[in-house]
């Protein structure tokens, strides 16, 4: 169940990031995407596997990005989440 819980909020999340990067604009960011959706992917797994493993190999690369997308809200001047409905 915990496994369940904890991958449909990161596969949510992991979709929402996904869909905002505009390849259009940042061709580079293709390689961040495909970071996304591999964690989706093991996340996916994980939960049809019931595989704790898979989740704990996810968790330090989403840790990773959150404390980068933190920082560069601090740099400028914006919170992580401004924007996204339901957070502020």
């Amino acid at each position: 169940a915990s496994v369940k819980l904890l991958g449909t909020v990161g596969e949510a999340g992991l979709l929402h990031l996904r869909g905002a990067l505009d390849l259009t604009i940042w061709p580079q960011g293709a390689r961040l995407a495909d970071v996304y959706v591999w964690c989706w992917q093991e996340l996916v797994s994980a939960n049809l596997e019931q595989d704790v493993r898979k989740v704990r190999d996810v968790i330090p690369i989403v840790t990773r990005l959150r404390d980068a997308w933190q920082e560069a809200a601090a740099i400028s001047g914006s919170t992580p989440m401004e924007g996204v409905e339901g957070r502020a």
